[in-house]
C-alpha cells in the first residue's frame, strides 16, 4: 500500500478528493452561468424549461460529491476491498436515494425529489470518505492487494 507509507495513501486520496470537489465547484458555476440560455436553445415550453431549471440548479451540486465517492470506491478497488462501494452503493440507492427522493417530493414537492438525491450523495460520499479514512488507517502496510497475491503467485 502506497510502497509502505500511509501518509502517502492519505495525501493521495486527499488530493484526489479535493480536485473532485474543486471540478464540482467549477462545473456547478458553469452550469448556473449557462442553465438559461442552454434550455432556451433546447424548448420553447415554460413547464419543460422551468422543471430543467430546477433540475440544473440542485442536482449538479452533488457532482462534486459524486467525485469524492467515487474516488473512495477506486481506492477501495485498489486496496483488493471490492465489498465496500458494492454495499455502499446498494444502500446508497435502496435506503438513501428511493427513500430521501420521496421524503423530500412529499416536503417540498418536484424540487424535493431533487434535493433528496442531493442530500443522499452527501450522506454518500461523508460514509464513504469516513469508511476509506478507516481502512486506510487499519491497513497494513507493505500488504498486498488479493490480485498482486495471485500475480507474485502465477510468477512462480
Amino acid at each position: 500500500m502506497g510502497a509502505g507509507n500511509r501518509e502517502r495513501v492519505r495525501r493521495a486520496v486527499f488530493l484526489g478528493h479535493v480536485f473532485a470537489l474543486g471540478w464540482g465547484a467549477f462545473a456547478y458555476v458553469v452550469l448556473y452561468i449557462f442553465s438559461p440560455s442552454v434550455i432556451a436553445l433546447a424548448t420553447d415550453d415554460e413547464l419543460v424549461a422551468q422543471a430543467a431549471l430546477t433540475y440544473l440548479l440542485i442536482v449538479p451540486l452533488g457532482i462534486g460529491l459524486m467525485g469524492v465517492t467515487a474516488n473512495a470506491w477506486n481506492s477501495f478497488n485498489a486496496l483488493g476491498h471490492p465489498m465496500p462501494p458494492l454495499v455502499m452503493s446498494a444502500v446508497q440507492m435502496l435506503c438513501l436515494t428511493l427513500p430521501l427522493a420521496l421524503l423530500g417530493n412529499s416536503l417540498f414537492g418536484f424540487a424535493g425529489i431533487f434535493i433528496g438525491g442531493l442530500v443522499s450523495q452527501l450522506l454518500g460520499a461523508l460514509a464513504a470518505f469516513t469508511w476509506l479514512q478507516r481502512t486506510i488507517k487499519n491497513e497494513p502496510m507493505g500488504s498486498k492487494s488479493p490480485r498482486q497475491k495471485d500475480q507474485l503467485a502465477e510468477a512462480q
